[in-house]
């Protein structure tokens, strides 16, 4: 099978003349608290060096949803709406103070990947784990809420087998609603770094709610043993290469054709979805069908694809945007201000978002958080496209 992804004219035509613009900027994230003696404790506490943003999606009202995964202790809220207060970006807890709850598997504990659908739901998926610890019993799922009611949609509690308490590390979600799935990435990060990792693939049935674990360990979703990611001339991570396995995940437009990388690779993949969505079909079957795409020059974490059909992938070490149409094409690149752009989301405005998170300095402790500094952004430019599930 050829994978054919489509750049449209106009776009490669604007490619060099692209302005982005920063919508938040943050020195260090900060919360609606619900006392301001909560929030001098948890400062006091250092509380706001453990909060990094991760995952960014936008409603249909305009909202900007954020993911700040529960990778440390001390994270107050796990999904958070940005609301503006006295000039400065805060997070309100999603859906509620009571449902960011850590410690409470019914609650969000540790969310990095989401997504939104045309309708305004809110699809989350819940790492269970917090502060590299085994997750609780229950606490690993898939929760959906209606943004505008706040109502629940549905839940589904990952088994042990599906995505293991000390081993998974859900990381990210697309979906098709003509057809009801959704697939997943699992980068297999186990909580005892000394074992290996067991990447996967996860297939959700929305309607039956069954859930198929597919391509695990296959090369497609394992980390390059050979690859150590750099940026601006430095290792990331001092001691040892990180160790990434499947990561960003995009689905096409027709929503044939399920697209993925692990994040500790140059390389992409794909399969036809039509093989996926039959839980009937071997897992031999599976593997022989995974197509190898190419070398997208650099390591990434975020995919994406619009509703033309172009494909976005975020460049660690090109620190940037680029779509791919056989080659790369740079869209937006600054490495001092675009340092690791992670999730990619669109506005519904024809605009793209990404956030630069600088994830590799966060997780070593190695952040500026001195005042005038800033350490994230959530950046927007101009595509004149929207969402492939604008398209569904």
């Amino acid at each position: 099978m050829k994978l054919v992804l489509v750049v449209v004219a106009s776009l490669v035509g604007a490619a060099v003349c692209v302005t982005p613009t920063v919508l938040y900027e943050w020195r260090a994230l900060d919360f609606t608290w619900e006392s301001e003696q909560q929030h001098a404790q948890w400062i006091a506490t250092s509380g706001e060096k453990n909060c990094m943003p991760a995952g960014v999606k936008v409603s249909s009202d305009g909202d900007v949803f954020v993911s700040v995964p529960r990778w440390n202790e001390n994270v107050p809220a796990t999904l958070s709406k940005v609301v503006m207060k006295n000039g400065q970006p805060l997070l309100q807890p999603f859906p509620s103070w009571e449902m960011n709850e850590e410690g409470n598997s019914t609650a969000l504990q540790s969310v990095l990947g989401f997504e939104i659908d045309p309708y305004d739901h809110i699809w989350v998926l819940d790492q269970g784990k917090v502060n590299s610890a085994a997750a609780l019993p229950g606490a690993i799922k898939l929760v959906v809420w209606d943004i505008k009611t706040g109502a629940e949609r549905l839940r589904y509690t990952f088994s042990e087998a599906e995505a293991s308490l000390t081993d998974s590390f859900l990381n990210d979600i697309v979906l098709d609603l003509h057809n009801q799935f959704a697939y997943i990435t699992d980068s297999g990060i186990p909580i005892d770094s000394s074992k290996p990792l067991l990447p996967a693939l996860l297939v959700f049935d929305i309607l039956s709610h069954t859930v198929r674990r597919v391509l695990q360990n296959h090369s497609s979703t394992q980390a390059d043993p050979d690859l150590w990611i750099t940026i601006n001339g430095d290792k990331v991570l001092i001691d040892a290469p990180m160790e990434t396995g499947a990561d960003g995940i995009a689905l096409s437009t027709d929503l044939n054709t399920l697209v993925w990388c692990p994040l500790t690779s140059h390389d992409f993949y794909s399969i036809p979805t039509s093989l996926l969505r039959d839980f009937t079909t071997s897992e031999s079957t599976l593997e022989s069908a995974v197509v190898y795409i190419g070398d997208k020059l650099s390591a990434s974490d975020g995919l994406a694809f619009d509703d033309t059909g172009t494909l976005y992938l975020s460049s660690l070490e090109g620190s940037g945007i680029n779509t791919w149409n056989g080659d790369v094409l740079s869209l937006v690149s600054d490495s001092s201000s675009m340092v690791w752009p992670d999730t990619l989301a669109f506005d519904h405005k024809g605009n793209m978002l990404f956030v630069s998170n600088q994830l590799h300095l966060f997780v070593q402790g190695l952040l500026d958080f001195s005042e005038g500094s800033i350490n994230f952004r959530i950046w927007s430019f101009y595509t004149g496209t929207d969402s492939y599930l604008a398209a569904q």
